[in-house]
């Protein structure tokens, strides 16, 4: 979805400098650069991302354009500054870290499912040039208007840009945090027999400023 909606803005991408938070493969860097964004940045928790990362800007022919940085967050950016900045972070609301194999940084947000998200949206005005914007996966059950509120508060407009029913496994359904899950049955989780689905959007975000109408 992140990069289906990345292709619909090359206008918006092309010559500007371009930040993932959490870049895990580096295929949505790849696609930024595919758009026409001049330099991509990387930051990821998991050195081996960092790894992965690397080799898919170099299979695509643009590590040239491209500095990856392993660290958390915001903390390896030096006060820098980027025109588009995306993230698809780890939104899953359970009670402890679920034993895939995967790190837990992979899925892991904490009870509510925010415990990372909102250290992204904190930062994110400091990190954002004047006219800048971006854009965010957002996992629906961890309250999508909550996180618009925030952006709105932090000097943002901000509106869902995309919405797709994605495919959710019975057995991760039965792990969610209980408190999540109470009152998104048959709303943005909804299921048919043994199959579940959930709402996921694309959040888009801008400063507000006088330019904007």
């Amino acid at each position: 979805m992140l990069i289906q909606q990345i292709r619909l803005e090359s206008a918006r991408i092309k010559g500007k400098s371009a930040l993932e938070i959490g870049c895990g493969s580096g295929v949505v860097l790849a696609a930024l650069a595919k758009e026409g964004a001049q330099r991509v940045s990387g930051v990821d928790i998991e050195p081996d991302a960092i790894g992965v990362s690397k080799q898919t800007l170099g299979a695509e022919g643009y590590l040239d354009i491209a500095d990856l940085h392993t660290g958390d967050m915001w903390s390896v950016l030096d006060g820098r500054v980027f025109d588009v900045i995306v993230a698809n972070l780890p939104q899953g609301p359970f009670e402890k870290p679920i034993p895939d194999g995967r790190p837990e940084t992979w899925s892991f947000g904490g009870p509510d499912g925010r415990a990372v998200l909102d250290r992204f949206l904190n930062g994110l005005a400091a990190h954002l040039t004047v006219d800048g914007w971006g854009l965010i996966t957002h996992f629906d059950p961890i309250d999508v208007a909550k996180t618009i509120a925030i952006l709105q508060a932090s000097g943002f407009e901000a509106k869902i840009a995309m919405t797709r029913l994605l495919t959710y496994s019975m057995d991760r359904l039965n792990k969610l945090a209980p408190e999540v899950v109470v009152g998104r049955v048959g709303k943005s989780i909804v299921s048919y027999g043994e199959y579940v689905f959930a709402e996921v959007h694309i959040v888009e975000f801008r400063r507000v400023f006088a330019g904007h109408e």
